[in-house]
Parts: C-alpha cells; structure tokens; sequence
C-alpha cells in the first residue's frame, strides 16, 4: 500500500491528475525510483485500474466512516421557488 501512495502521489507531483498514465509509467526508471525499487531490476509499478480500485476504495471508505449530517428541526431548510414573475426582459 505504501508504493501505491508513493506512486500516486509521485505521479501527481509530476503533473498527471489521473492514473490513465500508470501504464506508460509502470516501467519508468525515475518513477520506479522515486517509489524505491531499483530503476533497472525492480518490479514494474502499480496499473491504471490497480490505482483506480484503490482510489474508488478510500473514498468509499471515507464516506463510511463520516456520518452524514441530518436535516434538525430547527434549522430551516432553504426552498427554491421558479416563477415567471420579473422575468421580463
């Protein structure tokens, strides 16, 4: 899990938003050896749908552990109303 963080956070510092690239950069000596395997002989780095599943799962994770927020009683409640009343233009 730590080389996944690593990649991902890596990844981001260089500028790639999403994991589309983690393919193209799996083999990439630099990226490998930022993550800390040896450039040449280590293993290659995490795929795209493996830093996908990981991403989608924290943020599942996360929202199961933060309680969502009800509506009470006394706080009001803001009501949108359209008409076509001032509309004229």
């Amino acid at each position: 899990m730590r080389d996944l963080l690593r990649q991902r956070i890596i990844g981001l510092a260089c500028g790639y938003e999403d994991a589309n690239d983690a393919a193209r950069l799996a083999g990439d000596p630099l990226h490998k050896l930022a993550v800390g395997r040896d450039p040449i002989t280590g293993a290659p780095l995490a795929s795209q749908p493996t830093l996908s599943r990981v991403h989608r799962d924290s943020v599942l994770a996360r929202r199961v552990r933060t309680p969502r927020r009800k509506h009470s009683p006394e706080t009001p409640r803001m009501n949108a109303t359209v008409t076509g009343e001032g509309n004229e233009g």
